[in-house]
């Protein structure tokens, strides 16, 4: 994250002087658990305040929180630091909860940038810049499955 501040100074001469002041503030890697943990409550606390994919999590998926949560940190765990307590078929459970709401492009656009900002607020280095393109990857490979013309017939009766 780098902020950068411009001010004018009034010297004792008729001159202005132009003075710039640069601050790089260095954030760290994503490279503990702890880590993953931080990431993954930032995103599902933004989520879930979110007015368009806020509403499938809240109201038409019903997330069990104190469940959900120790599986996306164990699945991003695997992703990003190989960890190996992540067992699981994700696709599989948005393919059961796409038969109760039509997962739409718009929210994978949405889930990413959510994802992206929020690593961007916490985190720089190759596994951040991982953690966001896995996400942008994963998102990519799901929007056809559940929208637009090569989506399951039952998903898209929807």
């Amino acid at each position: 994250m780098r902020f950068s501040c411009t001010r004018s100074t009034k010297p004792k001469y008729k001159t202005r002087a132009l003075v710039q002041t640069s601050i790089t503030l260095h954030m760290q890697d994503i490279t503990t658990p702890e880590d993953i943990k931080t990431m993954i409550d930032a995103f599902y606390s933004a989520i879930i305040k979110d007015e368009l994919v806020g509403p499938v999590f809240n109201d038409v998926a019903n997330v069990n929180w104190e469940h959900h949560l120790p599986i996306m940190y164990a699945f991003w765990e695997f992703l990003l630091l190989g960890g190996k307590n992540y067992t699981g078929n994700p696709i599989q459970k948005h393919l059961d909860l796409a038969l109760r709401v039509k997962l739409k492009t718009a929210y994978f656009d949405r889930w990413v940038e959510i994802f992206s900002n929020t690593v961007d607020a916490h985190f720089s280095g190759p596994v951040a810049d991982s953690a966001k393109f896995r996400a942008f990857s994963i998102s990519e490979v799901w929007k056809p499955k559940f929208d637009g013309p090569f989506a399951s017939k039952e998903l898209a009766s929807q």
